[in-house]
Formats: C-alpha cells, structure tokens, sequence
C-alpha cells in the first residue's frame, strides 16, 4: 500500500456521514448570516469513557444547539468503529465473534451511559433497563439513542458549570470510589468504566444507608450493573482503609472533608458535602472482601 491509497482510506472512513465540507471562513460565514445549520458530530460507542475528551466538543454542540441549529450525532458510520450484531444492516458489516471480542469495552463504556441515568434521569435510566440488551449487543439503533441522550445531559450540565464549580460535579457519580478502586490496582488493573460500575454501587449503599434510597432500588443499581457485566464489588483484598487514604486525596475534598456524590432517589444525584465517615465505613467493611 502507498502512503496516499492509505491517506485516502482514512479520509473515505472520516467522511463517513459527511455531506459537505466547508472551510473555517466559510462556516462562520454561515454563522454570522443566522443561516441554519445540521451539524453532525460521529461519537465512538465503543470508547470505554463516554465523557473523556468529548467535553469540549459537546459544550460546543450545546452552543449550536441553543442558537438554533439542529445537531445530528453520528454513530459507527461516521466513525467507522463498529459493526452490526445483528447482520441486518445494508451499510455496517456484521460482526464476528471475534470483533465482539476485541470490543469487550462495551461494558465499561456502559457504565457511563448508565450514570446519566441514575445522576439524572430516572425514565432514562428504565429505558436503559429496557433496552440493555440491545445496548450490550450493539444495535446501532439503541446504541445511538442512548449515547445522544448521554452527550446532551451532559451539554446541559457543562453548560450550566462551565467552571466546575457546582452541579457538574454531579459528573463525578462513582467516580470517587472508582478512582479509589483504580489507584489501588494500578492502571489497567480495572477499566474506568468497571471501576465506575462498582463505585455506582457503593454510591447506592451509602445512599441507602442514609435511609435515602430503599432496599429496591439500591438492588436496583446492583441488578443494572450486573446486566451490564460490570463489577459490583470493590477488588478482592481491598479494604475500607484502602479506600480512605484514596479518596483523601480526591479532587472534590474540601479542608480535608470528603464530599461524595450520592443520589436522593434514582434520578436524583447531589453532592453530600460532609459524608458521614462512620456509616461510611460500616459500608465499606460489609462489601469488602
């Protein structure tokens, strides 16, 4: 193969989807003259954390979005990451037992999407729960559907803390147990989307503990994960002091108090800003191994 026949596939693959493309001049031009706009934006459904490097890209959207413009996200096809499961499709090619091997980050990129439901939204966290199936088997249909809900949740929640100073902490649900998981592992001991699975978790525990969430719905979490073949336990061997020393340093803490995100009710996610260090540990004991 020589360099250009290579320079011209991947230019094939990036303008998978694509309808024109327009010089920058042009495209603020456009803007400017409050001409309307579809503008399309491909997203990787196999990518193990929804949210990392997407942030800026979906501020932006948002930006269009609220100027009138109509935003279209691109799934697989524009990528040209993913294949169809289910062999029906006229522009995907099927996918082998091997391609799903390869894309066992399914799970962990799951995690995220399962998050925005539970920080958020409590009917998409059921259409989760109804389609999981799908999602886990990557039809393109349901794979789209819930990765534009996720990005615009979060273009809605960046946009309203563009700073980090309030709500888009609520970003962060699982995450500090998560971190506290990957940090004692090492890295690649855990996917982040496996580590956030079994912080989500451990976030229910506490919130139930706190006599904010009942029993069901704590199992609720639990059940979710389980589907999404995500951890629900934190590491074998790890202990609630290994969790404490993690998250002392968490990027939340605030005069060396430990702020969680916990949720009121499925749906429902705040920042706790003094966890209660006791019942935290009375958690902790009782689901490490």
């Amino acid at each position: 193969l020589t360099f250009m026949s290579i320079l011209q596939e991947k230019i094939e693959i990036l303008l998978r989807g694509v309808e024109e493309v327009i010089p920058k001049k042009d495209f603020i031009s456009l803007i400017e003259k409050k001409q309307k706009l579809t503008i399309k934006a491909g997203f990787d459904p196999t990518s193990p954390d929804l949210h990392l490097g997407h942030t800026v890209l979906i501020n932006k959207l948002k930006q269009f979005q609220d100027l009138g413009h109509k935003v279209v996200f691109l799934i697989g096809d524009f990528t040209g990451s993913i294949g169809d499961p289910s062999g029906v499709s006229e522009t995907r090619p099927v996918l082998s037992g091997k391609d799903l091997k390869r894309n066992a980050k399914t799970s962990a990129g799951m995690a995220e999407v399962i998050k925005y439901g539970l920080l958020g939204d409590e009917a998409f966290l059921t259409w989760i729960e109804d389609h999981l199936d799908a999602l886990m088997s990557k039809h393109s249909d349901a794979i789209s559907t819930a990765i534009e809900q996720s990005c615009q949740m979060k273009a809605e929640i960046v946009a309203r803390d563009e700073r980090e100073g309030g709500v888009r902490a609520l970003l962060n649900l699982g995450h500090t147990f998560g971190h506290a998981i990957e940090a004692h592992l090492g890295y690649g001991g855990w996917l982040h989307g496996e580590a956030v699975g079994a912080g989500m978790v451990l976030a229910a525990r506490v919130s139930g503990a706190m006599g904010m969430l009942v029993e069901s719905e704590v199992q609720r979490v639990v059940s979710i994960c389980e589907r999404a073949k995500l951890p629900t336990e934190p590491p074998k061997g790890m202990t609630p002091d290994d969790f404490f020393r993690h998250m002392a340093v968490d990027k939340k803490n605030v005069d060396g108090r430990l702020r969680l995100v916990l949720m009121r009710a499925l749906g429902a996610a705040y920042l706790e800003e003094n966890a209660p260090m006791a019942l935290l540990d009375d958690v902790l004991t009782a689901c490490c191994h």
